[in-house]
């Protein structure tokens, strides 16, 4: 299942996706204005011990720093760079929602979730500009 994380006035929430957060062809206007743009340096995680040290049955497997579950579209980011609720759109992967974080996402680094190693290994490592579609 994908979830859409969303903050307001009330706090921060979490609700199922219906449709695809894949939006590589999508060309539509993200922002009025000019949106914010960040260069950063993009990682990719799974779920699984090779990125957590976690295996499934462990506790917090599958669950992210801020207690959303690890899905597609949630990254983890520096939450004094980038805070905790922010919507980006990632070039080559689509929209992301800062929900995580790690110990070596210091700066100018977000680190993606992928569901499988595989997919994760694929990505790599890339330097991207991101756009702050919503703080």
């Amino acid at each position: 299942a994908r979830y859409l994380f969303y903050r307001d006035k009330g706090g921060v929430g979490l609700c199922p996706m219906l449709g695809n957060l894949d939006h590589r062809e999508d060309r539509t206007q993200v922002s009025r204005g000019d949106p914010r743009r960040l260069r950063v340096v993009a990682t990719a995680y799974t779920s699984g011990p090779e990125s957590t040290g976690k295996k499934p049955g462990d506790p917090g497997y599958g669950v992210t720093y801020t207690g959303l579950p690890a899905a597609h579209g949630i990254c983890a980011v520096d939450p004094a760079v980038i805070p905790f609720g922010t919507v980006l759109y990632v070039p080559g992967y689509g929209y992301a929602v800062a929900g995580d974080t790690g110990s070596v996402i210091k700066g100018s680094r977000i680190d993606l979730f992928f569901p499988t190693v595989e997919e994760a290994r694929r990505w790599g490592v890339r330097r991207v500009e991101v756009l702050v579609v919503r703080p």
